[in-house]
């Protein structure tokens, strides 16, 4: 798929480069296109007493094809945009929220405190999707991005460069808070706890 129009979105630093460009299946939009198939062939099928109709019949049929053909290119629009992207840098999360809606944001690798994916459902496992859960604990949110082939291979990705950004930033531009949660991330959170002496 040529992404030509999508990078146009994102701005790079010079020395940055793209590591991974994920989208969601189009499994995410099942129930949307699905209607649209409906629509098209049930307009169709009542093709013969809509023009029985006379004029007002084909307009009905006209607006019930262009209705499809509407919500048909707001997914391909939600498809097309709606990304996760990761450079050696930061991820760069790209929400196509409706047709002239869209939400961009970034956030450096070293600010990502845990990155873990999970499948859910029979047809997860049986399509092999699944979601991608990144954490930030400065702004104590999440980035969601839900759906994705290959997801296991995705998260073992970035976090295997969020773990290169961290090792070549070591001591330059990390504060104490995200040090004690790399190693509390290393080491798991009840041997982090003794670590402290703290016994609750």
């Amino acid at each position: 798929m040529n992404n030509r129009r999508l990078l146009k979105t994102i701005l790079l630093a010079e020395g940055e480069k793209i590591i991974l460009l994920l989208r969601p299946s189009m499994w995410r939009w099942f129930w949307q296109l699905l209607l649209c198939i409906i629509l098209i062939f049930g307009d169709f099928f009542f093709l013969y007493p809509l023009v029985q109709w006379g004029n007002l019949g084909l307009i009905i049929f006209a607006a019930v094809q262009l209705l499809a053909l509407i919500i048909l290119l707001k997914i391909g629009r939600r498809y097309y945009f709606t990304s996760l992207i990761v450079t050696n840098k930061k991820i760069i999360d790209i929400d196509q929220l409706g047709y002239f809606n869209r939400a961009i944001s970034q956030e450096p690798l070293g600010k990502i405190a845990d990155v873990h994916g999970r499948t859910s459902g029979i047809g997860g496992a049986l399509l092999g999707l699944g979601d991608i859960f990144i954490f930030l604990p400065e702004t104590n949110s999440q980035i969601v991005i839900s759906k994705i082939k290959n997801f296991k291979n995705a998260v073992s990705i970035i976090a295997s460069e969020q773990e290169g950004y961290l090792e070549s930033h070591a001591g330059s531009s990390q504060n104490p808070e995200q040090l004690l949660s790399k190693i509390k991330n290393k080491i798991g959170t009840e041997k982090f706890q003794r670590l402290l002496g703290d016994k609750d």
